[in-house]
């Protein structure tokens, strides 16, 4: 399902500042806990939600620096991929 509306307008309500190479960009962070090994271990999945032009100079092992809690926290890239229409890309992270 592709987006009709202004992208810009949807990341500036929803979105948070990225960082990048001196630059600041929006994105949206998901941060989903999953449960491993019958409930022995909790992992945190770090998905960050984009539009795809403003991202298209990010390459896997760039890092982002993301403010999560008032913390300014770094992020790898581990994946880029464009969903959709391909106006949108998830790039999945690792904390570092």
């Amino acid at each position: 399902m592709g987006f009709n509306e202004n992208l810009n307008v949807y990341f500036a309500d929803m979105g948070q500042n990225i960082y990048f190479n001196g630059q600041t960009k929006k994105g949206i962070l998901n941060m989903p806990d999953e449960i491993l090994a019958g409930d022995m271990i909790v992992a945190t999945d770090y998905e960050l939600q984009v539009q795809t032009l403003d991202f298209e100079d990010v390459v896997l092992g760039d890092v982002l620096e993301i403010f999560v809690n008032n913390i300014k926290n770094k992020y790898e890239v581990r994946t880029k991929r464009m969903v959709d229409d391909g106006k949108m890309s998830v790039i999945t992270l690792s904390k570092t």
